[in-house]
């Protein structure tokens, strides 16, 4: 009987330790997603001042080495993201490679809600618009009254699907 008891005291102790980690990992991917959204807002504000000082550049991307990114700013992590600007002086800031972890909801967050920030879908018919997930209506009354706007993104800035998506325009 004792013998018994010991064994469920030492199995209960082992499950409780390994379990701890579980949750150490939850917060260690969060925490991963919540920094490469922030990277992402920063080499967008740099793209968006860019954009602003050169208003002649249109249809164009715009090469890491031309924007003022920040010192403290890690230049490996700067560098994993691309931006593209339309005709129209739209800025697309995006990633061709792909993330440890999704940041959607993590800069659906930073921009406060925005139906300019999401990722990158493709339709039956092969093209490519933003999937925002703030761009949700609210009652099916309401999607009938108003039915939802598609971004579509541009074939030229050849956006992976699946990658997220900020857009922005000029100051």
């Amino acid at each position: 009987m004792w013998g018994v008891l010991m064994l469920v005291c030492m199995l209960s102790v082992a499950g409780y330790y390994s379990m701890a980690g579980q949750e150490n990992l939850i917060a260690s991917e969060n925490s991963v997603a919540a920094n490469l959204a922030i990277n992402m807002a920063v080499y967008r504000q740099a793209v968006i001042d860019y954009s602003s000082a050169n208003p002649a550049a249109l249809a164009t991307s715009v090469a890491s080495g031309a924007l003022s990114l920040p010192s403290w700013g890690i230049p490996s992590a700067l560098s994993r993201w691309d931006n593209y600007i339309d005709r129209n002086g739209v800025i697309y800031v995006f990633t061709r490679m792909k993330l440890p972890v999704n940041i959607t909801a993590d800069i659906v967050s930073l921009s406060r809600n925005s139906v300019l920030a999401g990722e990158a879908a493709a339709t039956a018919a092969g093209s490519l618009y933003l999937n925002a997930p703030a761009d949700i209506a609210v009652t099916p009354l309401a999607a009938q009254q108003a039915p939802r706007q598609v971004i579509l993104l541009p074939a030229p800035a050849a956006i992976p699907v699946g990658s997220p998506v900020w857009l922005a325009s000029r100051n």
